[in-house]
């Protein structure tokens, strides 16, 4: 039967591995030297609809929270299916190497993201010479204020980051700070303490696997 993936971790120290995965299948490892992948057996015929999806989300995210308290991870993204353990090993062995150094790199250390709902605009209004410039200006002055907000935070964490990246969206811009796990509810508090627009709507989350820092920039 095909498997699922749920992250990557160092076998040493050892954890504690869920008895349960997504629709309650039994939790497996798989073993490549000093690197372990969590997986379980997974029909993607027992999952119709969107409520049974959401549901297997959920249970996929329950037990990745549930390996990042203990260590640091390298999640997959759901669902991600190989068709069986030994494609699973395969994989594996030809990428430890890169999985090795993201795990040493990251070790102890979990992600936080700061959403901020700054709309931006992606065309021009009108296509005169006069509104086309117009519109550069614009842009040029949301930039400018984009990176004034994120200037904030990102000084508040200055002192508790080990690493910082930002991003423009659709909706606005995401902030991902990557902190020790023990730095997790001061890094809270003093992103709390950035007194920005009420437009802005910052909403804090985490603590996250370090998705964002797998490579290096």
């Amino acid at each position: 039967m095909a498997v699922l993936a749920y992250c990557i971790t160092e076998t040493q120290p050892e954890i504690a591995v869920p008895h349960a995965g997504v629709r309650g299948t039994t939790i497996e490892t798989v073993r490549i030297d000093d690197l372990q992948c969590l997986t379980s057996q997974f029909d993607p015929q027992d999952v119709v609809g969107n409520a049974p999806i959401q549901e297997a989300a959920l249970d996929f995210n329950r037990v990745l929270q549930d390996l990042l308290r203990q260590t640091a991870i390298i999640p997959f993204r759901f669902p991600t299916i190989l068709t069986d353990e030994t494609a699973l090993s395969q994989f594996l062995t030809e990428h430890q190497a890169e999985y090795r150094e993201a795990l040493l790199r990251l070790h102890n250390c979990v992600q936080m993201e700061i959403q901020l709902k700054i709309q931006t605009s992606t065309q021009p209004q009108a296509t005169s010479p006069k509104s086309g410039a117009e519109y550069l200006r614009g842009r040029q002055a949301q930039h400018q204020y984009i990176e004034s907000i994120v200037a904030r935070f990102r000084e508040a964490a200055q002192h508790l980051a080990k690493d910082w990246r930002h991003h423009e969206t659709v909706a606005g811009i995401r902030c991902f700070a990557l902190v020790d796990r023990s730095d997790v509810q001061a890094f809270l508090r003093q992103m709390k303490g950035v007194s920005v627009s009420t437009e802005s709507e910052p909403r804090v989350t985490g603590p996250w696997p370090a998705s964002e820092f797998l490579k290096e920039q």
